[in-house]
């Protein structure tokens, strides 16, 4: 089983190709992800993976078909209010936390600040 949780999937697509998953293979009709990640082009919903079953061919069937297109996506921004503090200043490993940040599409426009003199 694959260590990603979910697979990203065009709504469109599915609903004109229930009969056919079996013959669906990653990379053309479905991709897989990581939870918390950004949705690649294309793709407008995701299935979770405990909902799927995936067959050795490739293929695959699903428990139950999504009701609406965008389900299990939750908007940009969604997972903090406006203003909460994402971390502290001066936080130790501040430069790993940023590139995390920033290789999920986040921190556009935001500037770092270095202090004169300080060391901390």
């Amino acid at each position: 089983m694959s260590k990603n949780k979910r697979m990203m999937l065009r709504y469109d697509q599915l609903m004109d190709d229930q009969d056919k998953l079996a013959d669906w293979r990653c990379g053309a009709e479905y991709r897989y992800s990581n939870t918390g990640v950004a949705v690649a082009e294309g793709y407008d919903m995701v299935v979770l993976i405990e909902d799927v079953e995936i067959r050795e061919d490739g293929g695959i069937s699903l428990q139950a078909l999504p009701k609406n297109k965008g389900e299990n996506i939750r908007p940009v921004g969604s997972s903090m209010a406006k203003g909460e503090l994402l971390f502290p200043a001066y936080r130790q490993n501040h430069g790993n936390q940023r590139a995390g940040i920033e290789s999920q599409g986040g921190g556009v426009g935001w500037q770092s600040y270095a202090l004169s003199g300080d060391t901390r």
